[in-house]
């Protein structure tokens, strides 16, 4: 048994090692600012590669050429921080390659989610096929593969979702409780989150209330004392508050109690109007009524299909039978899942999945009105915070799908390949003549 434990996390490791080589080499060879919002992305690494401080959206080496833009309005420093470290690591030995070290953080938080994803499905089901299974699908949906491999927020947030999600299986499901040790882990979780990227929110506030909701039950089952409850409550709160207010209050003394930044950004856009710029931002409700929007059928298709795969500024789409095959797997998987939902018909995952669900609405909530209050962007990146839980999904819908028709998990691992083989094509074919420097 040990042996067998021991085998399985060699193969756990060595995925993730494939994976990071992987993002890797993406990482080497894409061109600069060929991706969405890189280079307003790296100036914040940069600034503070070169200063040493954060910066603010006033600092004009942190101002992108159009809009009176800044990304350093905003308090969700994170991964500027973390490029610049990378970016320090580097030029110890040479600045020739500062650009990658930036897009480290990338490449770490797409194989943090790898892991994390894995690490979910083994907490819900104990099947180290279905742990595999689940890595596999994440890391080679192809545009979470480009997120992974350039300077953006999206990853990052996708990575604090991910490790949400599992504290939140591993300290809220039946037979489980919360200890210091998952307490800490879904504060870390929240924090990346709170710090990478604020579309992720919805998952930061469900994922506290799961938490209180499941110590209060945990109490009144008398798996947890009233002591202990209060304890890991107020844990969780001041290790999310110490990391992640410094970086909010910051903002309310530089933009006069602009907490999240957003007024300010739009004031100086609206400066940039002002002195004769073009208009950047066209929100849906300036052209179209509600009720057009949900049934535009061009947003809607395109955002699908950027969640998939649709690199560049939105330039480079993959083929139709790559859109039609990921349409196919991922229509099974959510049939397979519905078979017997909620873990093959045991609720003692009713918690963490309605949470993560309520998360994903809102996610999707946000990104609707941001489309249509401030700017049209049917990017699929921006609703990415959803793939762990969905890829959860799909990973249990089609390990029973493949169960319920054949007697071995072959057929599931050819399609695997067949998977891994799509994604590579999709990459070289599309992404490598137009993107690769």
């Amino acid at each position: 048994m040990r042996k067998k434990v021991t085998i399985n996390r060699l193969i756990f490791i060595g995925v993730l090692a494939i994976v990071a080589v992987y993002y890797l080499i993406w990482a080497a060879g894409l061109k600069f600012n060929g991706n969405p919002d890189e280079l307003m992305r790296y100036l914040i690494p940069k600034y503070i590669y070169n200063h040493g401080n954060l910066p603010t959206g006033y600092d004009k080496e942190a101002v992108y050429q159009l809009g009176n833009w800044s990304y350093a309005f905003y308090p969700q420093m994170l991964g500027g921080v973390l490029s610049a470290f990378f970016m320090k690591l580097s030029a110890i030995f040479t600045t020739k390659y500062l650009v990658l070290a930036a897009r480290l953080t990338s490449v770490l938080a797409g194989v943090v989610t790898v892991a994390f994803v894995g690490l979910t499905l083994h907490k819900i089901k104990k099947d180290f096929r279905l742990t595999i299974l689940g890595m596999l699908l994440i890391a080679f949906v192809p545009q979470f593969t480009y997120l992974s491999s350039y300077v953006n927020n999206d990853v990052i947030a996708v990575c604090g979702v991910s490790v949400i999600m599992y504290a939140l299986y591993s300290g809220c499901s039946t037979g489980e409780h919360w200890d210091v040790r998952k307490t800490i882990l879904l504060a870390l979780g929240m924090i990346i989150c709170t710090l990478g990227y604020l579309n992720s929110m919805g998952f930061v506030l469900i994922g506290g209330l799961c938490f209180l909701f499941s110590l209060y039950r945990q109490h009144k089952a008398d798996r947890i004392s009233k002591k202990q409850a209060v304890t890991l409550a107020l844990a969780l709160i001041l290790i999310v508050t110490v990391v992640c207010l410094p970086f909010y209050l910051r903002n309310a003394l530089i933009y006069h109690g602009d907490l999240f930044g957003m007024k300010t950004f739009h004031a100086q856009y609206v400066k940039w109007l002002q002195h004769g710029g073009a208009a950047l931002q066209h929100p849906y409700l300036g052209q179209g009524s509600l009720g057009q929007f949900l049934t535009d059928t061009n947003f809607w298709l395109t955002t699908q299909k950027s969640f998939i795969a649709y690199f560049g500024y939105l330039t480079v789409p993959a083929g139709t039978m790559i859109y039609l095959f990921y349409l196919v797997i991922f229509s099974t998987g959510i049939i397979g899942y519905c078979m017997k939902p909620f873990a093959d018909g045991n609720h003692s995952d009713a918690l963490p999945n309605w949470g993560m669900v309520i998360g994903g609405v809102i996610t999707i909530a946000l990104f609707m009105y941001y489309a249509l209050f401030i700017d049209i962007q049917p990017q699929g990146r921006y609703v990415m915070e959803i793939l762990p839980f969905f890829i959860v999904v799909e990973s249990i819908g089609l390990s029973k799908i493949n169960d319920a028709i054949f007697k071995t998990s072959r057929p599931l691992w050819i399609l695997m390949g067949i998977y891994i083989v799509i994604n590579l094509y999709c990459l070289v074919e599309k992404v490598y003549p137009l993107l690769i420097r």
